[in-house]
């Protein structure tokens, strides 16, 4: 899988002649280019609480490290080690 840096992830509200509704999904590359689909409103609903998830682990992990890093000079592999382990532990 490759990587692409995104400009942005637009989701859109939709209905189709059976009166089924959908989420019309658009993914932007900051070179322009673009992805599109579609997925259930459950999905996408799914998809929000998981983003809002990582978010909110990103920022902790961020936290973790610095004070690892900076308050108790630890090397950046002492340091990764240790993210893994929370992270692990937070799936859990």
């Amino acid at each position: 899988m490759s990587s692409v840096d995104l400009a942005g992830i637009e989701v859109q509200s939709g209905v189709n002649e059976q009166g089924v509704g959908f989420c019309h999904v658009i993914a932007t590359s900051t070179k322009g280019d673009i992805l599109m689909g579609q997925l259930e409103p459950d999905r996408v609903r799914q998809m929000a609480l998981d983003w809002l998830g990582a978010a909110e682990a990103a920022d902790q992990d961020a936290v973790v490290f610095r004070l690892l890093r900076d308050d108790f000079d630890l090397d950046f592999g002492a340091i990764g080690a240790f993210i893994t382990k929370m992270r692990q532990e937070r799936e859990e």
